[in-house]
């Protein structure tokens, strides 16, 4: 080989990234001697089909090389020319169709001020992506570009100015005609055509048919101009069968968002209740020195408690007091943290395998595995909540009914509810409508992030209402807002039940036996009608968008299709106080036999999941529909016989575990902690530059940050808006001798540290 040619292949493919660089702008001196170097000066590639010989690839043999001719050169330059043309072409200079417009203008600025290295241009293009996504079949469908880059890119070129405007492209593949998913093993020489078509059938496979390329443009050009400038690209590329689509949601500059009244109004309470708890901490320590006692309000005057009510330190220290109590009921404490730990991780593998991921190979083999289950059956801890809430609401007004039956007011405790959850939830809802949007960004933000605020604005008030679970369920304002509404709905029964299984124990007990054989076949209608999953399957395309799911809006949230384990915590809190009143001793032969048949159904429930996630899965609705129906009873169970069997002693080395005192003033958190932790994760996904690279360290790392922030973000909040309103409602709703009974019950569930806040930990997690 000459001097002249490139004498080594990285060199001439850089030369050739440059040539293509050139072919846009014809007075680029470096860039036309980069094009003097044809496709005659490469090594000799060949295409394979033509020069490569496969003798029985399938059994492992290696591909032959068949020396190259005259005829070989030519054609290998011709095939390179074509190649290189259609590369070329993805490079990013988008042109309108009219060269009247400022879009066509501002490019042809761009370009000459590219030629000429100027920082600006040379930043554009910088961040904008070349080509493709690297790693495009093992999943890796995003070349982000460098957004902070492209959005910075600020100039002023005669009286003109231009700015960087980062577009997101999403170009779709579209299926072929009649074709089938066929579950097979790859091979090294078939079509990649028709690996992408079959990827793209597999439910627990990522789609490779769908990729996304980051342009870096002047902000003149609009959606449409990039859209069509796509649109001109792919059609000369062979099978015609590739459309591009792009939302101006994709399109984002480093603009500022306006500010609204609704923003002003909520950083205004937000400064006030700031102003007010520090005025109260501060009365509350000034007042607590001995030669300062004589500033203090009378102690049973309303100032006073109103002051106490929200100080911080006071606070604090209800949070960290441990009453000890007949019931032992302080193991519900290390059911609600764990559960609500592994819901925190749950999310984080739905937010993280949902977003951008550069080898979702990984995940895809991650389905096929039996201990993969304790992550992907994951949805089913939720249950768990519904177990304890209605355990508590029936145990604790058992209890209190039998000691005062004529002063159970039903519509007190409906009240002392709503009061007691809506103020710190709306406060959470206000911030979402209002400033999340304006505390971020990234290539994915209005995509995750502005999405999900643009539902709060439609919807909040269904959450308020506590009836978005069932009124616009596609327009779902915060994801895990779901499960309140369905513990409010749930809550509304557990009074008028818990009334009759007292005063009419056989009514009581047949209407609780009907409402949970109802829900049972509720479950199994919805699912066999609907032929809808057994439970929700988080498949990797469910993972980007769960609210799009017909099982996550039809069977996943509604109430009526949730119900049963919480009817089924009812039972066990109707044995377990009659097993108080009369001294039931349970037999250790029972208890070891009930814990081997807990542990199985427990983890049988979980890593029963397993079958419907197998590849070679077939679809049956009456299956699904059964399973759907059942597997949260054995759940239920396994979970009930855990709180009955602590709560009487026979927990062993468990009980210890789930009783532990940091446990319980972290379970006093989960409220809290189960409204943000969405909010935070998020943040994260839709902040992105690049994208994610899964791994067990990697996901198990966010995790632990996420239950770390999760739980402080709560702390904050417990201690800024839920004490104090909480405080504020024994103040004003203890007036009379009605609420002073219900107050007793709040009293009651404080000193069995369910949380010293009444039946808002109740039915809540």
């Amino acid at each position: 080989m000459s001097k002249s040619r490139c004498t080594d292949v990285i060199t001439c493919r850089l030369m050739v990234i440059v040539a293509l660089i050139g072919s846009f702008d014809n007075n680029c001196n470096y860039c036309r001697a980069a094009q003097s170097v044809t496709a005659t000066n490469y090594p000799p590639y060949v295409h394979q089909d033509q020069y490569f010989r496969s003798d029985g690839l399938r059994d492992g043999s290696s591909f032959a090389i068949q020396p190259p001719d005259d005829g070989n050169r030519t054609e290998v330059q011709r095939l390179l020319e074509r190649t290189s043309n259609i590369v070329s072409k993805f490079l990013p200079f988008v042109t309108s169709a009219d060269v009247h417009t400022q879009c066509y203008k501002h490019t042809a600025v761009y370009l000459t001020q590219l030629d000429d290295f100027q920082l600006w241009a040379t930043k554009m293009f910088d961040a904008s992506a070349k080509f493709i996504p690297t790693g495009w079949f093992d999943g890796s469908t995003y070349n982000l570009g460098n957004f902070d880059e492209c959005v910075d890119v600020e100039v002023f070129k005669r009286d003109d100015y231009i700015q960087g405007q980062y577009c997101l492209v999403e170009i779709e593949i579209n299926p072929i005609p009649h074709s089938k998913f066929r579950s097979r093993k790859h091979v090294f020489n078939e079509s990649s055509w028709d690996t992408l078509q079959e990827l793209a059938f597999d439910p627990n496979k990522s789609m490779r048919n769908r990729i996304y390329i980051a342009y870096c443009v002047p902000h003149t050009c609009n959606s449409g101009d990039v859209s069509k400038h796509m649109e001109g690209i792919l059609r000369d590329i062979p099978r015609k069968k590739i459309t591009t689509s792009i939302g101006t949601v994709k399109c984002q500059t480093n603009t500022a968002l306006p500010w609204t009244w609704g923003d002003y109004t909520f950083l205004s309470i937000i400064g006030v209740s700031l102003v007010f708890i520090g005025m109260s901490t501060y009365y509350d320590l000034f007042t607590s020195m001995s030669s300062f006692e004589h500033f203090k309000f009378s102690e049973k005057s309303k100032k006073h408690l109103i002051l106490q009510s929200f100080s911080l330190s006071k606070n604090v220290r209800k949070l960290l007091t441990f009453p000890k109590t007949s019931d032992n009921l302080e193991c519900i404490h290390g059911l609600k943290f764990i559960s609500m730990c592994f819901i925190i991780v749950g999310h984080r593998f739905m937010f993280s395998l949902g977003s951008p991921i550069m080898n979702t190979n990984f995940i895809e083999y991650f389905y096929s595995k039996l201990e993969a289950m304790v992550i992907l059956n994951g949805p089913i801890l939720v249950d768990t909540f519904f177990i304890i809430s209605g355990f508590l609401a029936c145990y604790l007004l058992l209890e209190h009914i039998q000691k005062n039956p004529k002063a159970f007011q039903i519509p007190l405790f409906y009240i002392h509810r709503y009061v007691r959850l809506t103020p710190v939830y709306a406060i959470v809802i206000g911030f979402y409508c209002t400033m999340f949007i304006k505390i971020g960004s990234g290539p994915l933000w209005n995509e995750k992030v502005g999405l999900e605020v643009e539902r709060c604005h439609e919807s909040w008030w269904t959450n308020i209402l506590y009836i978005n679970n069932y009124i616009k369920p596609q327009k779902l304002c915060m994801i895990q807002s779901w499960y309140i509404a369905c513990d409010t709905h749930l809550f509304l029964t557990a009074p008028i039940i818990v009334s009759l299984l007292y005063h009419r124990p056989k009514i009581g007990n047949s209407v609780l036996a009907l409402i949970l054989a109802a829900s049972i076949f509720t479950t199994f209608y919805v699912t066999y009608s609907g032929k809808l999953d057994a439970f929700l399957l988080v498949h990797i395309k469910t993972l980007r968008n769960p609210i799009a799911n017909k099982t996550f809006r039809s069977l996943y949230i509604p109430t009526h299709t949730r119900a049963t384990p919480y009817y089924v915590g009812m039972m066990t809190g109707l044995v377990r106080h009659k097993m108080k009143n009369t001294s039931y001793k349970i037999n250790k032969y029972v208890v070891w036999s009930s814990w081997i048949v807990s542990i199985v159904l427990i983890f049988g429930t979980l890593f029963s999941a397993w079958w419907f996630y197998k590849p070679n899965y077939k679809y049956d609705a009456f299956v699904a529909a059964l399973y759907g129906a059942l597997y949260r009873i054995t759940w239920a169970a396994g979970v009930s016989w855990t709180i009955i069997a602590v709560s009487t002693g026979n927990g062993g080395f468990i009980e210890p575990i789930l009783c532990w005192k940091p446990v319980i003033t972290l379970s006093r958190l989960t409220y809290c902690a189960f409204l943000c932790h969405g909010g935070l994760q998020l943040y994260t996904v839709g902040s992105i530059r690049t994208p994610f690279h899964a791994s067990i360290y990697n996901l198990v790392w966010l995790s632990l940050g996420d239950i770390t922030l999760s739980f402080l973000a709560a702390f904050c909040l417990t201690l800024l808006y839920e004490s104090p309103i909480i405080g504020l409602e024994k103040i004003f709703f203890n007036q009379g001798n009605k609420s002073r009974y219900v107050n007793d019950i709040t009293t009651k569930i404080s000193n069995i540290n369910v949380k010293p806040e009444k039946f808002k930990q109740m039915t809540a997690p």
